[in-house]
């Protein structure tokens, strides 16, 4: 990692396990990530998160639900800031529908809840949001297959 050119981590490992099970027209998904950084100065840091969802299927119809529990951040917290304070918590809830074999339309809406110091934000926003901002988002997409 680097911030104004200077190395701030040794080493930074993540791992995660992911388990799917589909039976009939449903969907279910479970996963954990990790992370372990090795801090140049101050404590080394560790977070964990974890994410459970589930789609269902309704002939062309499909609906999805989804949580992500971002975990307390370890040797974070100074002062009256908190490991917790570095919590996060994401919903997300989408809808599809199959125009045909290989188009489909899809719409969702999702939200973020940081804690105090938390900035946990979309993968695809370039805009940082402040620490215990909650951003939220919406969307729609159609989506064709070659």
């Amino acid at each position: 990692a680097v911030a104004g050119g200077s190395k701030t981590s040794n080493n930074q490992d993540f791992w995660k396990a992911v388990a799917r099970y589909k039976v009939a027209d449903t969907e279910l998904g479970l996963g954990y990530e990790y992370e372990n950084q090795d801090r140049v100065t101050g404590a080394d840091q560790k977070q964990g998160a974890w994410m459970a969802a589930v789609t269902q299927r309704f002939g062309n119809f499909g609906l999805g639900l989804a949580y992500v529990s971002l975990g307390k951040r370890k040797g974070a917290g100074s002062g009256a800031v908190k490991d917790e304070d570095y919590k996060a918590n994401q919903w997300a809830l989408s809808g599809t529908y199959d125009l045909s074999k290989r188009t489909q339309v899809q719409a969702y809406a999702t939200r973020i809840t940081n804690k105090a110091a938390q900035q946990a934000n979309f993968v695809i926003n370039p805009l940082t949001v402040n620490a215990g901002a909650d951003p939220q988002a919406y969307g729609v997409a159609l989506k064709h297959s070659f």
